[in-house]
């Protein structure tokens, strides 16, 4: 799952804060769908995870509860929408 995150991330980190949602809501309910692809827990897991990243945009806090591995790798994005004047600059002490 970790990958999967990583790799979800990776794909909408340069985007616009209302992009990054719009594509993980998406993302979110496209993992209601039972498949073959993914196990349950590899789904729910990843919903969680995804469900961690909305809840920071939105809310500019830790979703309680969100891994530790999980919450380090929104930092990256946090910057650039920083640099892109769409989140205030304080919200980057969070991960201190």
């Amino acid at each position: 799952m970790l990958n999967d995150f990583d790799a979800f991330l990776n794909s909408v980190k340069y985007l616009d804060k209302e992009d990054i949602l719009a594509t993980a809501y998406k993302r979110h309910k496209a993992l209601d769908k039972s498949t073959t692809m993914y196990t349950l827990e590899f789904r729910i897991g990843l919903q969680n995870s995804i469900s961690g990243l909305l809840y920071f945009l939105e809310n500019k806090q830790r979703l309680a509860g969100m891994r530790d591995v999980d919450f380090v790798m929104l930092k990256p994005i946090c910057e650039n929408l920083i640099k892109k004047g769409q989140m205030e600059p304080e919200v980057i002490k969070i991960f201190e």
